[in-house]
């Protein structure tokens, strides 16, 4: 699975597979303002979505200091 195609796995996709793509999944007018800010570019390394800019939800950025920092999957 190429860089993109995990991504849309797990944006549009998921907000497709849990009927709620005309309210978030992709970014347009009318939809929920939850986004991530990356520092770097995903598709030139997929490690790169660790590399947070800020977050915004509900339309606010929120303190990217104050998330809890709990891995749910991890490779051994």
């Amino acid at each position: 699975m190429s860089p993109m195609q995990a991504l849309v796995s797990a944006t549009e996709n998921g907000a497709l597979a849990a009927n709620m793509l005309n309210d978030v999944g992709t970014v347009e007018v009318g939809k929920c303002a939850d986004l991530v800010l990356l520092e770097a570019d995903p598709l030139e390394d997929i490690a790169n979505i660790r590399k947070l800019g800020f977050v915004m939800t509900n339309g606010a950025i929120i303190d990217i200091e104050a998330l809890p920092y709990v891995r749910v999957f991890v490779r051994e």
